[in-house]
């Protein structure tokens, strides 16, 4: 069962400034019913037991996330600021038989409850140089009860050329495991695989170059290269569990080094009045010393998009 719950309020104080809540709960309960489980099951000499069953709650993932945004406009700048809140909580419970041995084990391998929180506070400064050229200066710090804190800045730069907007941009960012990347633990896992956590993930960062160009002409026509460059990237990968246990599982690690780099191609254009076309083309690769570092990851994509009026 899923259970969601969003709130949100704004207010407009006057025409250069106005503040936004939010707030969004998600609570995920995967349950089991046993339909024998106080009788007998099935066999060749009890055909039609009497149906006498239980539900248990097998997990409980949830979490709750707050956002409080602020802006305001004066002369040549727009600020705005924020805070962002992340609680995160995942609750697994072995199911267990009347005798007491294990039906169904928790993915943390015993009853447990698992908790973090992420809080961050950003500004970001968007300021137009003249009527035609724009600086976005931003900064965050980000705490996490597990982990240290933590600071990212970002720029960017926007001007137009020749009918062309250029931007060139620049951003550090930091994104601390989740709590099924750390503790997870599903033996019975239907790929035919355990899928392991790992709790000595270290956080994950990166540093993110883009340069881009849109047309002012020809709506929804752009071109983006970028190059990420980030360390402990925190993937899955096919591993032994063990040096002593030769079982194969699936197991979230910290790769230290990996550049990533590719593009993005937008295009749209309409061959006739009532047909409009639209295509994005990615290509993505990285270099690493990690052969699997792309696994699950197309080199190139393309997805199009046909609209056409019949009136």
């Amino acid at each position: 069962t899923e259970q969601v719950l969003s709130l949100s309020y704004s207010k407009i104080f006057t025409e250069n400034s106005s503040i936004s809540i939010s707030y969004q709960s998600e609570n995920h309960a995967k349950k089991y019913y046993f339909p024998y489980y106080f009788t007998s099951l099935p066999s060749v000499t009890n055909q039609n037991p009497e149906i006498n069953g239980k539900t248990f709650l097998w997990s409980n993932p949830s979490v709750n996330t707050a956002s409080v945004l602020y802006d305001r406009e004066f002369k040549d700048h727009t600020i705005l600021a924020g805070i962002d809140y992340i609680d995160q909580s995942y609750e697994s419970l072995n199911i267990l038989s009347e005798d007491g041995a294990i039906l169904i084990r928790s993915i943390f391998d015993v009853d447990k409850i698992k908790q973090m929180n992420d809080i961050s506070f950003f500004i970001l400064d968007n300021y137009r140089i003249n009527a035609s050229q724009e600086i976005d200066l931003g900064f965050r710090v980000n705490y996490n009860s597990k982990y240290n804190t933590t600071a990212s800045p970002s720029l960017s730069f926007k001007t137009p050329i020749n009918n062309y907007l250029y931007r060139v941009n620049f951003s550090q960012s930091y994104r601390s495991p989740s709590l099924k990347e750390l503790y997870y633990s599903f033996g019975d896992h239907p790929g035919g695989f355990p899928i392991i956590g790992n709790s000595d993930l270290s956080p994950s960062s990166s540093d993110y170059y883009s340069l881009s160009v849109e047309s002012l002409k020809r709506k929804n026509n752009s071109l983006e290269i970028y190059f990420n460059d980030v360390s402990n990237m925190i993937a899955n990968r096919f591993e032994d569990l063990s040096e002593d246990i030769p079982t194969i599982v699936y197991r979230y690690h910290n790769y230290k080094s990996v550049q990533l780099y590719g593009l993005n191609l937008n295009t749209q254009f309409s061959p006739s009045r009532k047909m409009q076309i639209k295509s994005t083309y990615s290509f993505t690769n990285a270099n690493s010393q990690y052969d699997d570092i792309l696994d699950g990851i197309s080199a190139h994509s393309i997805n199009l998009e046909l609209k056409y009026k019949f009136n």
